[in-house]
């Protein structure tokens, strides 16, 4: 790919507002043009202490709409610190969605370094889906599920499906 993209990119982060719903929808359209050499980019300012929760949220967003291979180290790294449930949750599905065997290590060593409550619960409902060795349980639960919430029961056949899960 060429230069030209992530160059856009980079200054386009270098003046953005991420309070300004322009500014995130313009964020998004660029992020689709560039492809995963961003997350070179966008990691460093955005998975750090002193990043604004915006753009903390953004980066989040971009990792759990493009799950590259590529966002599972920056990820493990930021989510060893992050505070804030909801990024940290959006962040924990991106991993999910990932779903290679890096993605699954992280998810395992972070259950074991964040203790609080509402980390541990996220965690263990990403591992549920994830980890081939619970998937399959887990989905059999939504399945069950039947006509007292049809869109679960049938998203989690799709799955159970498209993934092969077996007891």
């Amino acid at each position: 790919m060429s230069a030209f993209p992530l160059d856009q990119f980079r200054a386009f982060l270098d003046h953005m507002d991420e309070t300004e719903r322009a500014d995130q929808l313009h964020f998004f359209r660029l992020l689709d043009g560039t492809g995963s050499e961003v997350v070179g980019e966008l990691a460093p300012r955005a998975f750090r202490v002193t990043a604004s929760q915006g753009l903390r949220l953004l980066a989040a967003e971009a990792s759990y709409y493009h799950p590259w291979p590529e966002w599972v180290s920056p990820l493990a790294r930021f989510l060893r610190h992050e505070t804030d449930p909801g990024i940290f949750a959006t962040c924990v599905q991106a991993l999910t969605r990932i779903g290679n065997g890096a993605a699954l290590a992280a998810l395992k060593e972070l259950n074991g370094l964040r203790h609080e409550p509402a980390f541990q619960e996220i965690l263990a409902e990403a591992l549920a889906q994830s980890d081939p060795t619970e998937a399959f349980r887990y989905h059999l639960k939504h399945m069950l599920l039947g006509s007292s919430n049809p869109g679960a029961a049938t998203d989690a056949v799709k799955v159970v499906i498209r993934e092969g899960l077996t007891v």
